[in-house]
């Protein structure tokens, strides 16, 4: 079994007036080639390392394609984007053109990256791997914070977000994404959507997966995961400073050949959450609350 992997990460704020380059993925946390992937990310707590273990696990070849990882920053210039883009699937063809077809490919993204004329980066990306790869499953992680579409859950085989926050839990989110797709190769499941899209902010202050009240959202997210035909439940809480349609948060589930049973998960947790709603916003102080509040913690 050959599984293939890479990945284009940004979190990005539609807000800042200057433009994301390739030399800000560069300059950023970078761009990985190859078995640079292998030597940057073996053993971290980041999804790559997490897939890397998966590959020792179950025994497949992991084929490194291209990782790159700029900051959080404004929107991506479009040609730069297609530059990364492009190169990422050209060496998956190449590769297949020299040693036949990957089994699947394990795909890291954000959730929240825009581009220049592309609101959906993201999405984008999935389109691109669906086009190369066919049928053949395409799994991908993401960030608790992204702004999640009908689209990607259309050319994903599945999708799998952090569920921490601070995110400490990656390399177990790519290990999970790697077992899954493993059971897809051997045709052990068939892993179907469903995404419930929730039109709210969700403020930063009510996200800390430890504390009351985001830890009893985790706690409800990993009941469903242990119900009969349930693959992955995904919270995400969304990025409020990409200004794109769909914009916030969201639930998606994969289930094992049910889409009724998908629905009624996202639909479940997504009814709880909205009634739930106002506990999950906080006002921002003023101007002048921060500025009390800073002077108290500087005495």
């Amino acid at each position: 079994m050959r599984i293939a992997t890479g990945g284009v990460l940004h979190e990005t704020s539609t807000f800042l007036p200057s433009q994301t380059t390739v030399a800000d993925f560069e300059q950023g946390f970078g761009i990985y080639r190859g078995p640079q992937i292998f030597e940057r990310f073996r053993g971290a707590n980041m999804c790559p390392g997490g897939f890397i273990d998966g590959a020792e696990k179950h025994g497949f070849e992991l084929v490194p394609l291209l990782w790159g990882f700029a900051y959080p920053s404004g929107v991506i210039r479009r040609a730069d984007y297609e530059q990364l883009k492009g190169e990422l699937f050209a060496m998956l063809r190449d590769y297949e053109a020299a040693h036949g077809p990957v089994d699947g490919l394990l795909l890291d993204l954000h959730g929240a990256m825009v581009v220049e004329g592309i609101d959906d980066g993201d999405g984008d990306m999935l389109v691109a791997a669906r086009e190369v790869m066919g049928n053949r499953p395409v799994i991908t992680t993401t960030d608790l914070h992204g702004n999640h579409t009908l689209r990607r859950t259309q050319y994903a085989t599945a999708i799998v977000g952090y569920d921490t926050y601070p995110h400490i839990d990656m390399a177990e989110r790519g290990r999970e994404a790697a077992d899954l797709i493993v059971r897809c190769v051997r045709g052990e499941v068939q892993p179907v959507m469903a995404i419930r899209q929730l039109p709210m902010f969700w403020s930063a202050q009510c996200q800390a997966t430890s504390h009351p009240p985001m830890d009893e959202v985790l706690r409800r997210v990993h009941e469903l995961e242990t119900r009969p035909g349930m693959l992955s439940v995904t919270i995400s809480t969304g990025f409020p400073w990409a200004d794109v349609p769909d914009m916030g948060a969201s639930v998606m589930a994969v289930a094992d050949g049910d889409r009724a049973l998908a629905e009624a998960a996202v639909n479940e947790l997504g009814d709880w959450l909205w009634a739930s709603r106002a506990r999950w916003y906080q006002a921002p102080p003023s101007v002048r609350e921060g500025l009390a509040a800073g002077e108290k913690l500087g005495k």
